[in-house]
């Protein structure tokens, strides 16, 4: 376990906006041990990785729990419902994720959101091919939402996500005209917009 008081050192000064590297400099300027702070850095990273993986489950579950107890998907906003708890838990992660050294699977995360928010996939940019793909799905499957127009749909490369947003669309307009369930493609969704 490193010491507590290099911890909170390293905290405060990447709080403040200070590079991790001149950070651990600094440091092992004044007579720390690199492994030592090294050790301190590893073990804030961990544990907000922990953290966020963490949120994210509990997200997940939920998530579940809410599909599977609900009675009758087309009565609820589940579409809207869905987005306002992912933001709101991205958003933690978000806030977790501003301080630099943080794994990549965290910064990949934090980008994802940005682009989806500014509805912008030149914001993918910086990621990998693979990243890539599925940042522009997140993007498109936002903007469908957004601008109420399920031809962006169409746009995302994965077929399941082209799938739950083309299904999220149709439900929340088979709230107001029924004809839309006839174009659900997962039975369960289709059936509860069409009861």
């Amino acid at each position: 376990m490193p010491k507590k008081e290099v911890v909170d050192y390293i905290k405060k000064q990447l709080g403040k906006g200070h590079h991790i590297d001149k950070v651990k400099g600094k440091l092992v300027s004044r007579g720390h041990k690199r492994k030592h702070v090294e050790s301190a850095v590893a073990h804030i990273n961990k544990k907000k990785f922990t953290n966020t993986i963490i949120l994210i489950s509990l997200f997940l579950i939920s998530l579940l729990i809410v599909m599977l107890n609900s009675g009758n998907l087309a009565d609820q906003d589940v579409g809207a419902d869905i987005e306002k708890v992912a933001e709101a838990v991205v958003g933690v992660v978000k806030e977790e994720t501003v301080e630099p050294g943080l794994p990549p699977e965290l910064l990949t995360a934090k980008t994802k959101y940005e682009a989806a928010i500014s509805g912008d996939v030149n914001d993918c940019g910086q990621l990998n091919s693979e990243e890539q793909s599925d940042c522009k799905d997140k993007v498109y499957y936002k903007k469908a939402m957004d601008e109420d127009n399920v031809e962006l749909c169409g746009l995302i490369q994965s077929e399941s996500n082209r799938i739950i947003c083309s299904d999220f669309y149709y439900i929340k307009k088979g709230r107001t005209d029924k004809s839309f369930c006839d174009k659900i493609i997962n039975p369960r969704m289709r059936s509860s917009c069409e009861g």
